[in-house]
């Protein structure tokens, strides 16, 4: 017999899916399993699609896009450029995994940018 406790839960997951599935942003996909490796290759991977020289815009359009958060991570440095950064954390199994990146700006031109992957375990 469905009560209609069951019947709301059950509603409610269909119409609120969980963050658990929801699809990984396409920068995160495919990395390799182990922490170790994977962070290595979020590293090169964020180095490629936002290369040194390229547009501050793009890069904030495409995070938000893929489901990043971005935020200001400090004022103006010392070399006048700003420290911005953007993060993505998703659960899986028994582990919130964390996507970072981190990059500088002036005149809303990249002129570094970095990438970091974790994850917080039980």
């Amino acid at each position: 017999m469905i009560t209609p406790m069951t019947l709301v839960a059950g509603l409610a997951m269909v119409l609120h899916p969980s963050r658990q599935d929801l699809p990984r942003p396409a920068l995160v996909r495919g990395l390799p399993a182990r922490f170790a490796d994977a962070d290595s290759a979020f590293r090169a991977r964020v180095a490629e699609a936002f290369p040194l020289g390229s547009s501050e815009e793009i890069l904030i359009r495409r995070l938000r896009g893929e489901g990043f958060d971005v935020h200001a991570l400090d004022r103006r440095g010392s070399d006048r450029s700003e420290a911005r950064g953007a993060s993505v954390s998703l659960p899986s199994s028994a582990c919130t995994l964390t996507w970072r990146v981190r990059w500088r700006a002036q005149a809303g031109t990249i002129v570094s940018a970095s990438g970091d992957y974790g994850g917080t375990c039980l």
